[in-house]
């Protein structure tokens, strides 16, 4: 809920809820692709894609990146293609 006070907008604090987990997920090399099913203030229903590339930074730890290299671009297309049917399944 949102109410205005002295001409500012503020925002009540949210309670605590769980991590949200995507709907569908695979991974394919270091690319991994993600579906998102986020409710909307009105009861409906909003679908999102993510896609991300893993790899491992200089100092060991692992990192991601939406930043894709032509290598990357036949395993992006089959990802996004599963994730589109996996949407049209929802």
């Amino acid at each position: 809920m949102v109410e205005f006070v002295n001409r500012r907008w503020l925002a009540t604090p949210r309670v605590s809820t769980p991590p949200l987990r995507p709907v569908f997920s695979k991974a394919s090399g270091e690319l991994r692709v993600a579906v998102w099913s986020n409710e909307t203030y009105g009861g409906g229903c909003r679908v999102a894609v993510t896609l991300e590339r893993r790899y491992r930074a200089p100092d060991g730890t692992w990192k991601s990146t939406s930043r894709l290299g032509a290598s990357d671009l036949d395993d992006a297309a089959m990802l996004i293609e599963e994730a589109r049917r996996a949407i049209e399944e929802m």
